[in-house]
C-alpha cells in the first residue's frame, strides 16, 4: 500500500542522518536505492497519498546528499533532468525537488562529470513559477559562485546569461 511505502522511506530517513548510513545506502546494489526513490518520486498520481509519496521519495534524495554521496547521486542517469523537470511543477513536489537540487549544489564542483547538468537543472529551474522554487534556486546559483571554478564554469554554461 502506499501508507507502507510512505513508513518505510520515513524508515530510510530516519537511517540517513548519519554520513556513514547514506554512503552505505546510496552505494547499496550499484544505487538501486536511488533508482527506486527516483521512479517513486516521479510516478505523481492525482491521490494525495501517491504525491505524499513522491514528496517523501525526493526529500530522501536531498537527505542522503552529502560531499561524500552528491556526485554519485547527481550522475545516476535521469536524476537532474527528473528533479528540475518535477520542480517546475505547481504543487509542494516542486518545492521538495528544487530543495534537492540545491543540496546538491551545495557539494557538486565544476571537476565533477554531472556538473554541467547540475547548472542546466539550475537554469531550468530558474524559470520555474513559484517563489519557493526560485529560492532553492538562487541560494544554489549562490553555492555554486562561491567557488571560483564553479564560476568560470557557471558563464560559459549555455543558457545561464542571454
Amino acid at each position: 500500500s502506499v501508507q507502507a511505502k510512505i513508513y518505510a522511506i520515513n524508515a530510510l530517513s530516519h537511517l540517513a542522518t548519519e554520513n556513514e548510513n547514506k554512503i552505505v545506502m546510496v552505494r547499496h546494489n550499484d544505487g538501486f536505492l536511488i533508482a527506486s526513490l527516483l521512479r517513486i518520486a516521479s510516478d505523481v498520481g492525482l491521490k494525495t497519498s501517491s504525491s505524499k509519496l513522491s514528496q517523501q521519495a525526493a526529500k530522501l534524495l536531498g537527505a542522503l546528499t552529502c560531499r561524500a554521496t552528491a556526485s554519485r547521486i547527481g550522475n545516476h542517469p535521469g536524476l537532474l533532468v527528473t528533479f528540475s523537470a518535477l520542480a517546475c511543477r505547481q504543487d509542494q513536489l516542486a518545492s521538495v525537488a528544487a530543495m534537492t537540487i540545491k543540496k546538491l549544489a551545495t557539494h557538486i564542483r565544476s571537476n565533477d562529470p554531472c556538473h554541467a547538468r547540475l547548472l542546466q537543472a539550475l537554469i531550468t529551474i530558474s524559470y520555474g513559477k513559484s517563489t519557493e522554487v526560485l529560492k532553492w534556486a538562487v541560494k544554489a546559483f549562490a553555492e555554486q559562485a562561491s567557488f571560483p571554478n564553479d564560476r568560470v564554469k557557471m558563464i560559459s554554461q549555455s543558457g545561464l546569461l542571454p
